[in-house]
Parts: structure tokens; C-alpha cells; sequence
């Protein structure tokens, strides 16, 4: 099933099959502010700080079960990935699940990608995320290129194609 869908940055092109949904986004401007917390130093950090790169904002909570597949595959793909993709683990647990319980599971699933917190959940209303994990992908100038509800096949060539696009 295809449904298009418009938000405040562009149309998007929304295929459900089966439990994962993938949105597909053309040209548009740069998505509107997104910021988080960067876990590490408890900085604000912003998606902004990052052009001229392309960024995959990886939504993970320490409750989704597919998560705990996904974030270490992606940690993998990222060390072998292009300089120029950055890819940052964003936690969007609630505010009531405590700092160390966010650490145990990075420690445990050996993730050394970057981690935010997002106790506000603001990833999923920013950028239209419907279930976890969420992950959108954008260009070197921020705009939104490609999003996915469900975990990544960070084999598949639809994933190799959006990150060469969101690199060129």
C-alpha cells in the first residue's frame, strides 16, 4: 500500500509492507531544528551542528526488542562506512528510565556509535516516525532524504542506495 503524506518540509511516499513502513522523500528544504542531549557530555547537541555531512538519526529505546538487533549493526556499518555519514544512536526513552539503564545497554550490545537522549520522544513527531526502532536519514544539507519505521537491513540495496544518494 502507497500513501503520500505531506509535512511541513516535503511529500513523502509511505510503503507499508508488512511490519516495517519505509518513506521515501524527494528534494526539499533542510528539515526544521532537531536537537537532543548528547549523552556522553550532557550537551545540547543539534542535527544543525552537523552539515556537510549526511546523518542517520537511529531511534532506539531500551525496551525494542528489534532495536537490540538493529544499533549493533549499525555500529558495525558505521566503522566501515564513509567518513562523511554520521550516524547517531538516539535514545528516546522516557526521562524515567535513568541514564545508567541507557549505558548498561550500549555496554552490553558493545555500541560505540555516538548516543543521545531524546526523553521527549521529539524524533518520532519531528520527522513523522510511526513505531521503534525509527531512523531517518539526511543529506549533506540537512533535508531529509529517507525514513524507516522498523529495523534496518543495513545489507539490503535500498539502504546502500539511500546513504550513496544522501552522500553525493
Amino acid at each position: 500500500m502507497v500513501r503520500v503524506r505531506s509535512t511541513r518540509w516535503r511529500a513523502c511516499a509511505v510503503l507499508v509492507a508488512g511490519s516495517a513502513t519505509v518513506a521515501s522523500c524527494g528534494d526539499g528544504p533542510p528539515a526544521e531544528p532537531y536537537a537532543a542531549i548528547d549523552f556522553g557530555s550532557g550537551r545540547p547537541v543539534a542535527v544543525d551542528e552537523m552539515r556537510g555531512e549526511a546523518v542517520l538519526l537511529a531511534g532506539w529505546a531500551t525496551w525494542c526488542i528489534p532495536c537490540e538487533r538493529e544499533l549493533p549493526e549499525l555500529d558495525a556499518f558505521a566503522a566501515e562506512a564513509d567518513p562523511g555519514l554520521r550516524i547517531i544512536a538516539v535514545n528516546i526513552d522516557a526521562a524515567v528510565i535513568d541514564d545508567d539503564a541507557v549505558a548498561a545497554m550500549t555496554d552490553r550490545l558493545e555500541v560505540s556509535l555516538p548516543v543521545w537522549r531524546d526523553p521527549d520522544g521529539a524524533l518520532l513527531t519531528h520527522f513523522g516516525g510511526a513505531m521503534m526502532p525509527f531512523s531517518v536519514l539526511l543529506d549533506r544539507d540537512g533535508v531529509p532524504v529517507r525514513s524507516w519505521n522498523g529495523a534496518i537491513d543495513v545489507d539490503a540495496d535500498d539502504f546502500l542506495a539511500a546513504i550513496a544518494s544522501a552522500l553525493a
